[in-house]
Order: C-alpha cells, then structure tokens, then sequence
C-alpha cells in the first residue's frame, strides 16, 4: 500500500510536466505514449481508466497501472497544499 500512495504522489507530481510519457490500458494493451493533458481527455470518456507513467515512453517498460482518478484525486490535494 505504500508503495501505491509513493508512486500516486510521484505520478501526480510528473503530470504537471508536458512530456509524452503517459499511458492508458484500452483494448487490452497501453494505449500512448501521449501526455497527462490527453488522459485527461480520455478519462472524460472512460471515468475508470487506469493509467501508467514511463519516463522512457516505451510502454514495453511499463510495470505498475494506476487507476487514474488516484492520480487526479493526488493532484487536486498537491494543489491545495500549495495553496
């Protein structure tokens, strides 16, 4: 569990960069690389989407999925920390 809660923190923290390494799992395979902005879009759509990040932006590294609302949910408490 605490490892999720690091790499929630750690993700949300890499969203407010612009870089493509953002994956989302569709049809049975990563769907990307694309960045934070464009799943954003996609959770509009798909609410219970599960996203990964790599830094390399080679989904064949990919070892952990995320369900994205943790990620959101993690950005909107780092916001208002900051706040």
């Amino acid at each position: 569990m605490d490892s999720a809660i690091k790499k929630s923190i750690d993700w949300a923290n890499y969203s407010t960069k612009d870089d493509k390494h953002w994956f989302y799992y569709g049809l049975k395979k990563p769907v990307g690389p694309m960045t934070w902005q464009g799943i954003e879009e996609v959770s509009k759509k798909y609410p219970d989407l599960f996203v990964s990040y790599e830094s390399s932006g080679n989904s064949a590294k990919i070892k952990h999925w995320l369900p994205g609302e943790i990620i959101i949910t993690a950005r909107e408490e780092i916001s208002n920390q900051g706040a």
